[in-house]
């Protein structure tokens, strides 16, 4: 990994969007500035996510410290909400002119609309059902919960396909699904962008995270 930083020794600014790497970043670049891009408030998050017990303790407590020194060492934070802004401001002390709420979004130039009589042609070259929807995530633990909501439901509707997509798909491999239920595991963009100008609906039950 060190290796693979070095490659960008050219650049002026480092984005840290997890603070795991932190202490490699500081290591390799201690004399650059550092943007914290926090997707999360991983300390919280993953206190959410684990049984309490002690070995998670001590992950805890390690990680509650790396993120802390990733806040007090950035140039200013990117949070994806006004709640994790504030989570981290009370956690870590950190002034809220220090941070920037980004909204997640989409770039509507790449993923352009599609209007249903061609989506239903591009579903039929797909070889999709009639109904077909998508849910699409990392193999993070909340996604995997939703994914498991999914496989459950699709017991229900059996009329409906229901098509899994990105790294999730790795936790369901040795699992016996519903006939309706598709892993497309990880895909290009391309590959993506065909999935979601085919299919009738998305889905995200998302309930933690």
């Amino acid at each position: 990994y060190e290796s693979t930083l070095r490659k960008f020794e050219d650049a002026d600014i480092i984005v840290a969007c997890h603070p795991y790497t932190y202490e490699m970043i500081k290591s390799v670049f201690p004399d650059k500035p550092l943007i914290y891009e926090a997707q999360d408030v991983e300390y919280k998050i993953k206190k959410s996510m684990y049984q309490d017990n002690e070995d998670t303790a001590k992950a805890l407590a390690t990680l509650n410290v790396i993120e802390k020194k990733c806040c007090d060492d950035s140039a200013f934070i990117m949070t994806c909400s006004d709640e994790d802004k504030n989570e981290i401001a009370r956690l870590y002390n950190v002034a809220l002119d220090k941070i920037i709420v980004v909204p997640n979004g989409v770039d509507c130039k790449e993923m352009s609309y599609v209007d249903p009589s061609t989506r239903i042609l591009n579903k039929k070259e797909a070889g999709y059902a009639k109904k077909t929807g998508v849910f699409m995530g990392s193999g993070h633990k909340p996604n995997v919960d939703a994914a498991l909501t999914i496989i459950e439901v699709a017991g229900k509707c059996t009329s409906t396909e229901f098509l899994l997509m990105g790294s999730v798909c790795e936790y369901f491999k040795e699992t016996k699904l519903p006939d309706n239920v598709k892993l497309l595991g990880i895909v290009t963009d391309e590959e993506k962008r065909n999935v979601l100008k085919s299919v009738d609906f998305a889905l995200n039950p998302i309930e933690t995270g």
